[in-house]
């Protein structure tokens, strides 16, 4: 066999041969599985958070539109009772104008008819209708409150 040129024996050629293929079965049993398995797990791993988070975000997403559902149906029903409110004062200052008006109309139609002589409102000064004489008393009542004290 070392009929080869260069000193090339074929029996070492093969067994360099085996010896780097048990190497390569060795390297894949030590090193490529554990690592294959370890980045398969972690796949899995990421994908599951990744699972997760969709669906999170989905009920999110639901919980939203839930919650801005409820959020119309409120403004809308503020909305509707602001609107009955503003009909209601409505109504009410209607009511109470109307009731303003007929007791003008009221005191006007009283007023018109006059008090007859001597059935006027008692004053308290000078008997009943006052005139000029009450009103003169009823002045000279008050001048001790603005003149800053009495001065008969």
């Amino acid at each position: 066999m070392s009929n080869l040129p260069l000193n090339i024996d074929i029996q070492q050629i093969f067994l360099h041969l085996l010896n780097f293929t048990l190497l390569l079965a060795g390297l894949y049993f030590l090193l490529y599985e554990p690592v294959k398995t370890f980045m398969g797990k972690r796949t899995a791993y990421y994908e599951d958070l990744d699972r997760q988070a969709t669906e999170k975000l989905e009920e999110a997403r639901r919980v939203r539109r839930t919650y801005e559902d409820k959020l119309d149906e409120a403004e809308e029903e503020i909305r509707r009772q602001s609107e009955e409110a503003q009909k209601a004062a409505a109504e009410q200052a209607q009511l109470q104008l109307q009731d303003a008006k007929e007791e003008a109309a009221h005191i006007l139609a009283k007023a018109r008819a006059g008090p007859q002589r001597g059935q006027g409102p008692d004053l308290g000064y000078g008997g009943r209708g006052g005139g000029a004489a009450g009103a003169g008393q009823y002045l000279r009542g008050l001048r001790p409150i603005f003149s800053g004290g009495w001065r008969g």
